[in-house]
């Protein structure tokens, strides 16, 4: 009777088998914690996002619009916005660079009645007759740029008092055709307007509605978006600016506009835990590949089954430098070759200078010109001009080992 031997894995062996399983659940936990404790603000680093906590973010006005009873809701997709919008009628909708709409989201949020754009626009005409965008100037540095006052009877400016200059600006002016100076444009729906802290390139760094921030419709133009990052919130009067513009309404809908988003767009962004998953699935591989994987060694070289002549090898290069037209890179090689067999002819060292060569051939008659051209001059440009070079250099050859 055979007997049958059953073999009961120790601990230890059993332990080193899970050991890739143990750490890849390891991994996988700790980016699950990371996903979930870490907070949306240091992932979002869109510029003037709300919830963007890095310098050219807007986190600092939203947390101090929330900490006034002010709800900030942030969103990329226009449809999203409308649908805040219908459920709070009063809404402020703030549109952070404006020129990256199309042309039917512009035309669905210039309906909204609360409505603020930050940042420079192509065209203000469409949007809100009158007014037109200014940018000349060079920027100036955030601790350099010099304040210019309200000069208007605005609210908001008023709180302010004064705002850094900047070279974006509004002007109540057309400067689009080259035939007409400053003087000579007409101002247009001036009275629509209130025009505040006007700087030196004759622009406005801010207008809002003529109407006032207590009306049922409220319109406002911010047209440097540096007074609402959180790199300048608080220098100046940039701060009290934006919570009395932004903190009017309730409730603020912040809508970064994109060219991609349009009014009949459906999201086709991937959800934010696929790009953490596929991350999370390749390192996953990759550690258990390390862990389970077989170590092979060094590499260990092997002669070849075949013995391949070098007049083959030889043959095969000219024809791939030939059929990729390298003839620079033929007459460079051809060259290099007569030149080491010139040195070894003449006694030079084959790996001195050129110079030291250039002197051995002049010396057994050589014109130099010629020299120049055969062993440095211009590459050729055809295989003729290739062919050609390489039947002059054997004429040399020639003359210098069988003169």
């Amino acid at each position: 009777m055979t007997s049958t031997r059953v073999i009961t894995p120790r601990p230890r062996t059993i332990a080193r088998r899970l050991r890739p399983f143990a750490v890849i659940a390891a991994v996988v936990l700790a980016a699950v914690l990371v996903l979930v404790l870490l907070p949306a603000s240091v992932r979002d680093s869109r510029p003037v996002s709300p919830e963007n906590a890095a310098p050219n973010g807007a986190r600092a006005v939203a947390q101090v619009l929330e900490r006034h009873g002010v709800t900030v809701t942030s969103h990329d997709r226009a449809v999203d916005v409308l649908a805040q919008v219908r459920a709070h009628p009063d809404a402020t909708v703030v549109v952070v660079f404006p020129f990256r709409m199309r042309s039917d989201v512009t035309s669905a949020i210039n309906k909204l009645p609360n409505l603020v754009y930050i940042g420079t626009e192509q065209s203000y005409d469409e949007v809100f007759p009158g007014l037109w965008p200014t940018a000349e100037g060079t920027p100036s540095a955030d601790d350099t740029a010099p304040a210019v006052s309200a000069h208007c009877a605005a609210s908001p400016a008023r709180a302010a008092s004064s705002i850094a200059s900047s070279m974006y600006g509004v002007s109540p002016n057309e400067f689009g055709d080259e035939s007409l100076s400053r003087d000579e444009t007409p101002a247009r729906d001036t009275d629509s307007w209130t025009w505040c802290f006007p700087q030196e390139n004759g622009s406005y760094g801010y207008v809002q509605s003529a109407a006032g921030a207590d009306s049922s419709s409220f319109r406002a133009v911010i047209p440097d978006s540096g007074l609402v990052r959180n790199s300048q919130i608080t220098e100046h009067g940039h701060g009290a600016l934006m919570l009395n513009v932004l903190g009017r309404t309730d409730r603020v809908v912040w809508y970064l506009a994109s060219e991609e988003d349009s009014m009949k767009a459906t999201p086709t962004t991937d959800p934010p835990w696929l790009n953490p998953l596929v991350v999370l699935a390749g390192c996953s591989l990759v550690i258990f590949g390390l862990a389970r994987g077989r170590r092979l060694g060094a590499l260990v070289p092997e002669d070849l089954p075949a013995q391949v002549p070098a007049s083959e090898t030889v043959i095969g290069k000219g024809r791939l430098l030939r059929k990729n037209r390298a003839w620079d890179h033929a007459a460079t090689a051809l060259r290099r070759d007569y030149a080491m067999r010139f040195a070894r002819f003449l006694g030079v060292n084959p790996r001195g200078s050129g110079d030291e060569l250039r002197r051995a051939l002049e010396h057994r008659g050589v014109d130099p010109a010629r020299l120049d051209d055969l062993l440095w001059g211009p590459s050729p440009q055809s295989e003729r001009q290739l062919v050609d070079l390489a039947s002059r250099l054997a004429d040399l050859e020639k003359e210098i080992c069988h003169d």
